[in-house]
């Protein structure tokens, strides 16, 4: 896809659009130029969830949104594959000096652990790894966590 010109592009976006609504189970295609908008025509918050999981020049040229609760593996067990709040929210337990005990009954997605860990383990995280929301989301995680 990135070798194609603009009007190869285009028809292959257009041949690819055709080709997944053939799909019963391919919600929609998503291509990385796509992600530059956080919604789509539809109202949806995909594209920046997508966006999320894409590494310019690594990544695919071609994300496949399935449907929800659809499984893309089969037999393989849990994935945390797609943007849906199932694949996303996941429980968590944290143990350790300085971590109060209670339960937070709350929707923690996964890409809130890591920086999380690295705040309590005194990491710096980089300013440019998350952003205005994930800062002031990381602060109030600690906070809760710490039970500050």
């Amino acid at each position: 896809y990135r070798s194609l010109s603009e009007s190869q592009r285009k028809q292959a976006a257009q041949s690819l659009d055709q080709a997944t609504r053939a799909c019963s189970w391919v919600e929609a295609a998503r291509l990385p130029k796509d992600f530059a908008v956080s919604r789509d025509r539809a109202g949806s918050d995909m594209p920046l969830l997508y966006s999320h999981s894409y590494y310019p020049g690594r990544g695919p040229d071609v994300f496949l949104q399935p449907k929800a609760n659809v499984v893309m593996r089969p037999y393989s067990g849990a994935a945390h594959g797609t943007p849906y709040s199932y694949d996303t929210d996941v429980p968590v337990v944290f143990m350790g000096s300085g971590i109060t005990k209670r339960v937070l009954d709350t929707t923690f997605p996964t890409t809130r652990i890591a920086p999380l860990l690295a705040k309590l383990s005194g990491i710096p995280i980089p300013a440019d790894l998350l952003d205005d929301f994930s800062q002031s989301q990381l602060l109030e995680d600690y906070v809760k966590l710490r039970g500050e």
